[in-house]
């Protein structure tokens, strides 16, 4: 970290990381809506969930009736439940953030959100989650940009890099085809947070095969952040 003056977080998976409740979330409709019926039809586990991670929950219902044996009428059942618990997810903020940020700022270092969330969506979010948006030096969001431009696409940092050179920024991202790509296409550091969706010798792995000369950090949470500010 070090002569470092900005750190550009993404937002869902990091700052906000809600993946652990959503797939419980999804388990728990799941069998809600198995319970309801004699079936041999079976739960979706975490394991399997990860496998078709990122998919919308119309098509995990698909998933679910192909893969392990549902019927359309559990299917039609759980999207029921899933539609009564669209804001069930927002409470997934990480704890450790608000204060991190202190740190951060102690620190000197300035904050940077880059995510593909739409403007709308994550004001409202934001706001539900208490985040300061004064903590934020930029905001580039999927509409922020014109052309629709937007991550891994490496000219969405252009707006960063009026201000900063490259050295000086680093990314902090949980997905290898969004957040490590724009790192690479950037040619910028990168810190990883693996998770369900990657794990650290997913990044790894990803991050030696672009063969550029960038540091690269895996966490297995944000809170480690910390660490690596000393």
């Amino acid at each position: 970290m070090k002569n470092k003056k900005l750190i550009i977080f993404d937002f869902d998976g990091v700052i906000y990381d809600a993946t652990e409740m959503q797939m419980q979330r999804i388990i728990d409709s799941a069998s809600l809506a198995l319970n309801q019926f004699e079936t041999k039809s079976k739960v979706p586990s975490h394991n399997f969930l990860k496998k078709y991670w990122g998919i919308s929950i119309l098509q995990m219902s698909q998933v679910f009736m192909e893969k392990l044996h549902w019927n359309k009428n559990e299917a039609n059942l759980f999207l029921f439940y899933e539609k009564g618990k669209k804001d069930y997810f927002e409470d997934g903020l990480a704890n450790s953030f608000h204060k991190l940020a202190v740190k951060i700022k102690d620190k000197g270092l300035n904050m940077a959100i880059c995510s593909n969330r739409y403007s709308a969506s994550f004001y409202k979010l934001a706001k539900e989650l208490r985040l300061n948006i004064d903590d934020f030096e930029f905001i580039i969001l999927g509409d922020s940009l014109l052309d629709g431009i937007r991550k891994p696409d490496k000219r969405v940092l252009d707006p960063i890099f009026r201000t900063y050179t490259k050295n000086q920024v680093i990314l902090v991202g949980d997905t290898i085809l969004s957040d490590l790509k724009t790192a690479i296409n950037s040619k910028i550091d990168f810190i990883g947070i693996s998770s369900i969706l990657h794990s650290r010798l997913d990044f790894t792995e990803s991050f030696k095969k672009a063969h550029i000369e960038n540091d690269y950090f895996v966490l297995d949470k944000l809170s480690q952040l910390e660490t690596l500010l000393t």
